[in-house]
């Protein structure tokens, strides 16, 4: 597996994948969209539960393709570095097998840990709603061929991209789904 995390190396060097610290770290590849009209962060009912899906599954797919390889890393806070994780601590993914890609300080512990999955829109929905519903965090999806990223939280998803100009486009072509925040949070 150590060739999965040389493929992350390969896009963001030292970078640590985990959203709210990797967009300190690279802010002109990164924009932020809302799961839902008007930011509001959290769906009440089925529609927008269905929009919430729609919104992030057409954002992932866009980044990372249909049917590729792709890493999922997991950030666990911890009072000290974790050994192992169990794939029944994540929902939908018992049957990926996941290694210990870092442990920081930010200032608390925090273990990463990454898998290899196969990306195709509505396959992680369960872990997107899961996120969404502020039941897991600090989740993301990334691209072994480009690095561009995918990091869903309670409220939207971080997207990172390969370039400041491929950022760009994204963000206009999804700029009805932007935060009015000035910092785009």
């Amino acid at each position: 597996m150590a060739e999965l995390k040389d493929g992350w190396q390969s896009h963001y060097g030292s970078a640590t994948p985990v959203a709210h610290i990797l967009r300190h770290q690279v802010p002109d590849r990164w924009f932020r969209i809302h799961s839902l009209p008007e930011s509001k962060r959290y769906a009440d009912t089925p529609d927008e539960y269905s929009i919430l899906l729609a919104r992030h599954n057409a954002v992932a797919t866009e980044i990372l393709g249909s049917q590729t390889r792709c890493l999922l890393l997991v950030g666990r806070y911890t009072v000290e570095p974790e050994l192992d994780i169990h794939s029944q601590d994540l929902p939908l993914v018992e049957t990926v097998t996941f290694a210990l890609f870092d442990s920081v300080r930010e200032p608390d512990s925090m273990s990463i840990w990454y898998a290899p999955i196969i990306w195709s829109a509505e396959r992680f929905d369960g872990i997107i709603k899961t996120v969404a519903d502020d039941q897991a965090a600090h989740i993301m999806f990334a691209s072994l061929e480009t690095g561009e990223a995918y990091a869903p939280y309670d409220g939207g998803a971080d997207l990172f991209l390969s370039s400041a100009t491929r950022r760009n486009e994204l963000k206009q072509r999804y700029s009805h789904w932007l935060s009015k925040h000035p910092q785009g949070l």
